[in-house]
């Protein structure tokens, strides 16, 4: 194993230093191998923080331009290119999902509308039969079975979050209705942001990815971390069907060549924290009908999750996490998504930042492991 004493890297405004204090103090609690977190207002970079390593033996250091997968944080990437998509009056939020998708239809599918379908209303959040990972990277048949599915309860009588299927369903969606797939809508808009972050990686961007260490086998163990239990709750039926098909393993799944290079939008975007921010404060500072459509609650948070039960819906709009419960910051506009293991990416419009987090080791027990928690409120502290 390599030097295990990380060393921190990048920008900090005055002001700013209590951000970077955190960021080391996660790093010497042992919680952490390697991140980077970034905040901009407008074209200043506040923060633009990097440090750790992007292997488990702290062999290769985490550089400016390391990319990691972010895990469902690609959600809210996905709903940017969708708002973008909206704002050319290529796709309309309030239509139904058949006006783009006609074989959608199937199976008392026939009235979903598309900010339902977004909001994760439409009951598809698992298939019956298995789906591999291999199927899912490939899309074209687990679109096809999705929109032959009958739905796991009405469409648009309740809200349960699909993990990982709400990808293919958003890509079939902007296929049917720009032509294009996610990714290669939001390669060019990407680059010409300077904004590090893929879906769809090429080959030959694979060699900067980070390694993803799997929150059930953590870098380092940590008494009162590592070895605390993780709190107990129900498990509903939707929630395996969700989660368990496929089932993304971090090393095996995710790290894959298979997988960094398909697009699986729900779950596979590939960025650094600054790429992210960039994305945000772009579409903070081009406003516009498509976003503020994209950003209108469809599901109040007052509503419990049908797969996560036992939690609130946390106030979902077309595809991004509306804030609640001070999730990303204290304003209630903020608005964002957020990943497995803990990686977040979001824009606050009233303080005019765009906020960005990556890292990856997953959190290995959300209640004590509180590396993205603890930053967001040291990035606040200093506004």
């Amino acid at each position: 194993m390599g030097e295990t004493t990380a060393e921190i890297r990048g920008i900090c405004r005055p002001g700013f230093e209590g951000v970077a204090e955190t960021f080391r103090a996660n790093f010497e609690a042992g919680v952490e191998l390697g991140a980077g977190v970034a905040v901009l207002r407008g074209d200043e970079v506040l923060v633009d923080l990097i440090g750790g390593w992007t292997d488990a033996d702290c062999r290769t250091p985490w550089r400016s331009d390391t990319l990691v997968n972010v895990y469902s944080t690609s959600k809210g990437v996905t709903a940017l290119v969708l708002a973008r998509l909206a704002e050319a009056g290529l796709l309309d939020f309030d239509a139904r999902v058949t006006d783009y998708w006609p074989e959608f239809g199937a199976a008392g599918k026939a009235d979903v509308r598309v900010c339902e379908l977004l909001s994760h209303q439409a009951g598809l959040v698992g298939l019956d039969d298995p789906v591999t990972v291999a199927a899912l990277c490939e899309h074209d048949g687990v679109a096809s079975r999705l929109a032959a599915a009958a739905p796991l309860w009405p469409p648009g009588s309740a809200a349960g979050y699909h993990p990982i299927l709400w990808g293919t369903l958003a890509q079939e969606l902007c296929r049917r209705a720009s032509g294009s797939t996610v990714g290669a809508l939001l390669a060019p808009w990407a680059r010409a942001l300077e904004a590090d972050v893929h879906l769809g990686l090429a080959d030959a961007e694979h060699g900067r990815c980070a390694q993803i260490i799997g929150p059930n086998r953590p870098w380092r163990s940590r008494v009162g971390i590592t070895d605390a239990p993780p709190p107990e709750r129900r498990v509903s039926r939707f929630e395996r069907a969700a989660f368990a098909n496929p089932v993304l393993r971090p090393f095996k799944d995710v790290c894959s060549a298979e997988f960094r290079r398909a697009e699986a939008p729900a779950a596979n975007a590939h960025a650094t924290a600054m790429g992210l921010a960039r994305l945000y404060q772009s579409a903070l500072a081009a406003g516009g009908r498509g976003l503020e459509v994209a950003l209108r609650e469809v599901v109040s948070g007052a509503r419990e999750d049908l797969v996560l039960i036992g939690r609130h819906i946390r106030r979902s709009a077309a595809g991004f996490m509306l804030n609640r419960d001070h999730w990303y910051g204290p304003n209630a506009e903020a608005f964002g998504h957020d990943g497995a293991g803990g990686s977040y990416a979001f824009a606050d419009p009233i303080a005019g930042i765009s906020v960005a987090y990556v890292m990856n080791q997953m959190q290995v027990n959300s209640e004590v492991d509180l590396r993205g928690k603890d930053l967001l409120g040291a990035i606040y502290a200093a506004m």
